[in-house]
């Protein structure tokens, strides 16, 4: 079934950077028989002309907050293959996801819990540290049944441990001590885990993956297609053939320009510079 999946969304890929190719490479190809002069030079000047402070204010906030959207995405999906590594290869440090509530809270029976406030949510990002010496009352992290816990110790016994949660009122199975992976040191990021837990699957995986390589795919191609539009707006302005037989006219003196359709303005203002 995973390879199944693997496959369909390597061909959705496939298909999304085809697309994403073609539609480019058409662009450019009309852009170079000046069939979107008109397209081009409106454009250009509504980037170029001065803008209000709120416009720019806006503007900056706008594109700020998909960087920093963008930016998070990747160092989550960082902390995400951190965490699988680690857990995988026994790294002296390890992020773990919190799986459980039983040590969201205080269970009123442990009273050895009175000056104790370590406690940890459901889907909390945790980071625990391995071959650490073990005191009592110390949340530590064991496998049992090929399944992660995280408990604190309440009772230290010859070879191991006896743990419960601080949400429980029954202690846990007996804990040998080469069951235990490590002790948490206290270090958590709350509910970042439920972004992490999804991108430590296949599917997130795949998911963060495709983004990026569409994203690297648009990168160029937009970075292409912008500066042949530059390109072909100085081209059509240096040799006087701006817009003819059009029933459009563009006016520019100096810093200023006015835009006209059918002997009409449209549009004018300030360019940020004079040069084209």
């Amino acid at each position: 079934m995973l390879i199944v999946l693997i496959i369909i969304l390597v061909l959705i890929i496939l298909l999304f950077a085809i697309y994403l190719i073609y539609s480019y490479k058409k662009i450019i190809k009309d852009i170079n028989l000046g069939e979107l002069d008109i397209d081009i030079i409106y454009d250009y000047i509504s980037h170029n002309k001065e803008k209000n402070t709120l416009f720019k204010v806006i503007s900056l906030i706008g594109k700020g907050t998909i960087d920093i959207v963008f930016i998070a995405l990747f160092i989550i999906f960082i902390f995400s293959l951190i965490s699988k590594i680690s857990n995988t290869y026994n790294m002296p440090y390890q992020i773990l996801v919190v799986a459980s509530n039983s040590m969201s809270y205080k269970n009123e029976e442990n009273i050895y819990l009175e000056n104790i406030n370590n406690q940890f949510n459901k889907y909390d990002l945790i980071v625990i540290k391995t071959n650490q010496e073990i005191n009592l009352y110390d949340v530590v992290c064991y496998k049992k049944d090929n399944k992660l816990i995280i408990h604190r110790v309440i009772e230290i016994k010859d070879n191991g441990y006896i743990t419960r949660g601080d949400a429980n009122n029954i202690s846990d199975e007996f804990v040998n001590s080469n069951d235990i992976i490590g002790v948490y040191n206290n270090v958590r990021i709350p509910y970042l885990g439920y972004i992490v837990f999804y991108l430590q699957s296949s599917y997130g995986i795949s998911a963060v993956v495709f983004i990026y390589i569409l994203l690297i795919i648009y990168s160029i191609y937009d970075s292409k297609v912008k500066k042949i539009r530059l390109k072909r707006f100085k081209e059509v302005y240096k040799n006087e053939l701006l817009l003819s037989n059009s029933i459009y006219k563009l006016e520019i003196n100096n810093n200023t320009f006015s835009l006209y359709k059918n002997n009409k303005i449209i549009d004018s203002g300030k360019f940020k510079t004079g040069e084209l």
